[in-house]
């Protein structure tokens, strides 16, 4: 991954970067390097946020900081970021790929086992109500 972001960063393919760090932040995330997870993970939405609703993409990395925020014992948090992730999800058209539904349905059972239904529900809407904006500096925040 690190290979990979140097040789986007070399050619300047913004949603390239912005795809390794997400790769990065998982990585570091799963190390334990929560320095490294917000640095990684902190650039990643700030590219999102350059490239506006029209990049796809931002859901993993929302997803994935959902899970550090479930970690960290922001599990409110965390369900709100998988909701704004679904409703991102829903808006693009492109749904979870075949290859990557059994992790996506892992750590979504993550999030939603550190919650009671009601609290779950909540958050899960108030996430689904957020715009795309909102949603990555809501993260930036749990981060």
């Amino acid at each position: 991954h690190e290979e990979c972001l140097a040789i986007k960063r070399e050619i300047g393919d913004r949603l390239g970067i912005a795809n390794a760090l997400d790769e990065l932040g998982a990585v570091a995330s799963a190390q334990g390097d929560f320095e490294s997870v917000r640095n990684f993970w902190g650039e990643c939405l700030a590219i999102f946020g350059e490239l506006g609703s029209s990049a796809p993409g931002p859901t993993h990395c929302l997803e994935s900081i959902a899970c550090y925020a479930v970690k960290e014992g922001k599990a409110e948090q965390g369900a709100t970021l998988w909701g704004a992730a679904e409703a991102i999800q829903r808006q693009s058209g492109v749904p979870v790929q075949p290859s990557q539904r059994a992790d996506h349905e892992r750590r979504k059972a993550v999030v939603r086992a550190a919650l009671s239904e009601s609290a779950y529900a909540r958050a899960i809407e108030h996430g689904r109500k957020m715009t795309p904006k909102e949603a990555l500096a809501f993260a930036r925040r749990v981060l």
